[in-house]
């Protein structure tokens, strides 16, 4: 993220008013809670942006909007003995293919400054499996807990990282509680304007 930064930076006259567009996660420890404070993968990111940014180039701020992204549709393929252990609270899920590209260019379209939820579809974790078990043969698990989500994976790190994830994401959510744009208030913006 930092090289990213950096670059852009160096041809920020170049870019679009709307021409830093950043891939992030809300990091738990900024919602107040205190609770999450080994999501290290959640933390990685927002060290960046806007940590980092805000820091280093201000000037790429007036430029930058986040876009956070949902669960990846082939995330279970990762760690496939845990997945399907998450929380049942409505999640965002996305197909990486089909989803980013046209919601990335309508954020483009808008003025910067704002975080964005993407997400093709908003369903529970049951919703999903059941979805999911139309083609597979799913684990159907309605409780976990954290020393079984380390069992699942093998590995104690990785293990305890998505444990914390995984309940970060039923409390306060996957968005940390905080207010972002989604796919239907930019689809809002575009019939006010064509009106």
């Amino acid at each position: 993220g930092r090289c990213i930064t950096d670059a852009a930076a160096a041809t920020v006259d170049s870019l679009d008013a709307s021409g830093f567009l950043v891939s992030t996660l809300i990091l738990a420890s900024m919602c107040g809670t205190g609770t999450y404070t080994e999501l290290y993968h959640f933390g990685a990111k927002e060290d960046i942006f806007p940590d980092f940014v805000n820091e280093k180039h201000p000037e790429l701020v007036a430029k930058m909007s986040r876009i956070q992204t949902g669960y990846f549709m082939t995330s279970h393929q990762i760690l496939p003995s845990s997945y399907l252990r998450k929380p049942n609270r409505e999640q965002p899920h996305l197909d990486v293919n089909s989803d980013i590209g046209n919601f990335v260019y309508a954020v483009s379209q808008t003025p910067p400054g704002r975080a964005y939820m993407t997400g093709g579809t908003t369903c529970t974790w049951s919703e999903w499996i059941s979805l999911w078990g139309r083609v597979e043969s799913p684990l159907l698990i309605s409780k976990w807990m954290p020393e079984d989500m380390i069992s699942a994976v093998g590995d104690a790190d990785l293990g305890l990282e998505a444990a914390y994830m995984f309940s970060y994401a039923s409390d306060p959510g996957y968005d940390s509680g905080v207010d972002m744009l989604k796919a239907s208030d930019l689809r809002k913006a575009s019939e006010t304007r064509r009106q």
